[in-house]
């Protein structure tokens, strides 16, 4: 039989760690200059950490209005973050151009 670790200290553990996983990616990308940009990861990574918030606001009895908020700015981040995405599929860049240029590029793509 599993220990009974509790889900509500396992949410805080899972949002711990989320944090520390966006600290980390913003330390590495400051330092080094390489990595993933920041707008690649951070909307996404606030989508999925204000849906944590929320179940955390369930789980742990808090006014549901505060989960209500925490699924609109999930909502919102989501949305920003499939906006940039759809936007950056929209706009190719000028290397996939000259790809296409290419026979092989146009085969690949």
């Amino acid at each position: 039989m599993m220990p009974d670790i509790g889900f509500v200290p396992f949410i805080d553990a899972v949002i711990a760690f989320t944090v520390l996983e966006c600290l980390g990616l913003l330390a590495w990308r400051l330092a080094t200059r390489r990595g993933l940009a920041v707008p690649d990861f951070m909307a996404n990574l606030l989508s999925g950490l204000c849906l944590m918030i929320a179940l955390r606001c369930l789980a742990g009895g808090a006014d549901p209005r505060w989960a209500a908020l925490s699924l609109l700015l999930a909502g919102l981040a989501h949305g920003l973050d499939l906006r940039r995405r759809w936007h950056a599929v929209r706009a190719p860049s000028a290397a996939s151009a000259a790809a296409q240029d290419n026979p092989i590029g146009r085969a690949i793509a």
